[in-house]
Protein backbone atom coordinates (compact mmCIF):
# COMPACT_ATOMS: atom_id res chain seq x y z
CA UNK A 1 0.00 0.00 0.00
CA UNK A 2 1.38 3.41 -0.97
CA UNK A 3 1.86 6.11 1.65
CA UNK A 4 -0.33 9.18 1.57
CA UNK A 5 1.07 12.14 -0.37
CA UNK A 6 -0.61 14.77 1.77
CA UNK A 7 -2.68 14.11 4.88
CA UNK A 8 -6.05 12.76 3.78
CA UNK A 9 -5.25 12.51 0.06
CA UNK A 10 -4.57 9.09 -1.52
CA UNK A 11 -1.05 8.86 -2.99
CA UNK A 12 -2.44 7.37 -6.24
CA UNK A 13 -3.87 10.81 -7.10
CA UNK A 14 -0.46 12.53 -6.74
CA UNK A 15 1.13 13.42 -10.09
CA UNK A 16 4.15 15.44 -9.01
CA UNK A 17 5.52 17.27 -6.00
CA UNK A 18 7.80 20.24 -5.32
CA UNK A 19 9.31 19.82 -1.87
CA UNK A 20 6.64 19.93 0.80
CA UNK A 21 5.32 23.18 -0.66
CA UNK A 22 3.34 22.20 -3.78
CA UNK A 23 1.52 19.01 -4.71
CA UNK A 24 -0.13 18.33 -8.08
CA UNK A 25 -3.21 16.07 -8.02
CA UNK A 26 -5.38 14.61 -10.76
CA UNK A 27 -8.91 13.26 -11.05
CA UNK A 28 -8.49 11.79 -14.56
CA UNK A 29 -5.56 11.09 -16.83
CA UNK A 30 -4.43 14.74 -17.09
CA UNK A 31 -1.21 15.40 -15.18
CA UNK A 32 -3.09 17.60 -12.73
CA UNK A 33 -6.35 19.36 -12.10
CA UNK A 34 -5.45 21.03 -8.81
CA UNK A 35 -2.29 22.36 -7.21
CA UNK A 36 -2.25 22.26 -3.39
CA UNK A 37 0.17 24.16 -1.17
CA UNK A 38 1.55 22.08 1.66
CA UNK A 39 3.91 22.98 4.46
CA UNK A 40 3.44 23.57 8.14
CA UNK A 41 0.27 25.64 7.70
CA UNK A 42 -3.05 24.08 6.73
CA UNK A 43 -2.89 22.95 3.07
CA UNK A 44 -4.90 25.06 0.64
CA UNK A 45 -5.56 25.24 -3.07
CA UNK A 46 -2.91 27.09 -5.04
CA UNK A 47 -4.89 26.74 -8.28
CA UNK A 48 -7.60 24.85 -10.12
CA UNK A 49 -6.70 23.85 -13.67
CA UNK A 50 -9.06 24.06 -16.65
CA UNK A 51 -8.26 22.84 -20.14
CA UNK A 52 -8.59 25.12 -23.15
CA UNK A 53 -8.54 23.83 -26.71
CA UNK A 54 -5.09 25.05 -27.69
CA UNK A 55 -2.64 27.87 -28.17
CA UNK A 56 -5.04 30.04 -30.20
CA UNK A 57 -7.64 29.86 -27.42
CA UNK A 58 -5.49 31.94 -25.09
CA UNK A 59 -5.73 35.02 -27.30
CA UNK A 60 -9.54 34.91 -27.37
CA UNK A 61 -9.94 34.08 -23.67
CA UNK A 62 -7.38 36.61 -22.41
CA UNK A 63 -8.81 39.35 -24.67
CA UNK A 64 -12.29 38.61 -23.30
CA UNK A 65 -11.09 38.62 -19.68
CA UNK A 66 -9.27 41.93 -20.27
CA UNK A 67 -12.46 43.42 -21.73
CA UNK A 68 -14.20 42.43 -18.49
CA UNK A 69 -11.49 44.14 -16.41
CA UNK A 70 -9.54 41.04 -15.35
CA UNK A 71 -5.77 40.76 -15.69
CA UNK A 72 -3.52 37.78 -16.30
CA UNK A 73 -1.53 37.10 -13.14
CA UNK A 74 1.16 34.99 -14.81
CA UNK A 75 1.88 33.61 -18.26
CA UNK A 76 1.77 32.54 -20.90
CA UNK A 77 4.45 29.99 -20.27
CA UNK A 78 5.27 26.29 -20.22
CA UNK A 79 5.61 24.22 -17.05
CA UNK A 80 8.04 21.40 -16.52
CA UNK A 81 5.55 19.47 -14.28
CA UNK A 82 2.81 18.44 -16.71
CA UNK A 83 4.70 19.96 -19.68
CA UNK A 84 1.68 22.15 -20.39
CA UNK A 85 1.15 25.68 -21.66
CA UNK A 86 -0.36 27.91 -18.98
CA UNK A 87 -1.96 31.23 -18.17
CA UNK A 88 -3.03 32.05 -14.61
CA UNK A 89 -5.87 34.40 -13.74
CA UNK A 90 -7.48 35.27 -10.42
CA UNK A 91 -11.02 36.17 -9.59
CA UNK A 92 -10.63 39.62 -8.02
CA UNK A 93 -13.81 39.27 -5.95
CA UNK A 94 -12.99 35.96 -4.27
CA UNK A 95 -9.34 35.22 -5.03
CA UNK A 96 -9.18 31.68 -6.48
CA UNK A 97 -6.36 31.23 -8.96
CA UNK A 98 -7.34 29.49 -12.18
CA UNK A 99 -4.85 27.87 -14.49
CA UNK A 100 -5.94 27.77 -18.12
CA UNK A 101 -3.90 24.97 -19.68
CA UNK A 102 -3.43 23.19 -22.95
CA UNK A 103 -1.13 20.43 -24.19
CA UNK A 104 -0.84 18.79 -20.75
CA UNK A 105 0.76 15.38 -20.27
CA UNK A 106 -1.56 12.45 -19.57
CA UNK A 107 -0.83 9.59 -17.19
CA UNK A 108 -2.25 6.34 -18.58
CA UNK A 109 -0.36 3.68 -16.60
CA UNK A 110 -1.12 4.53 -13.00
CA UNK A 111 0.17 1.18 -11.71
CA UNK A 112 3.75 1.85 -12.81
CA UNK A 113 3.77 5.65 -12.46
CA UNK A 114 6.10 7.15 -9.84
CA UNK A 115 5.42 10.84 -9.21
CA UNK A 116 8.54 12.98 -9.72
CA UNK A 117 9.65 14.97 -6.72
CA UNK A 118 11.50 18.24 -7.08
CA UNK A 119 13.06 20.29 -4.32
CA UNK A 120 11.80 23.81 -3.56
CA UNK A 121 15.18 25.09 -4.80
CA UNK A 122 14.26 23.68 -8.25
CA UNK A 123 11.37 26.14 -8.70
CA UNK A 124 13.33 28.06 -11.31
CA UNK A 125 13.45 24.87 -13.40
CA UNK A 126 9.83 23.87 -12.87
CA UNK A 127 7.52 26.89 -12.91
CA UNK A 128 8.27 28.27 -16.37
CA UNK A 129 10.67 26.56 -18.75
CA UNK A 130 10.64 29.66 -20.97
CA UNK A 131 11.25 32.21 -18.17
CA UNK A 132 10.42 34.72 -16.60
CA UNK A 133 9.94 33.93 -12.92
CA UNK A 134 6.45 34.28 -11.46
CA UNK A 135 5.34 37.43 -9.64
CA UNK A 136 5.34 37.45 -5.83
CA UNK A 137 1.53 37.13 -5.84
CA UNK A 138 1.88 33.71 -7.50
CA UNK A 139 4.23 32.42 -4.81
CA UNK A 140 2.22 33.78 -1.87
Amino acid sequence: MKEKALAGVPARLLSEQIGEGLFFFRVGSEHHNVGVRGGSERPDAHHLAFEVTGWDSYRMICDHLTDLGHKVEYGPGRHRPGHNFFVYVRDPSSGPRLELYSDMAHLHDEASYTPPRWEMSDRGNTVNRWGPAPPESFLA
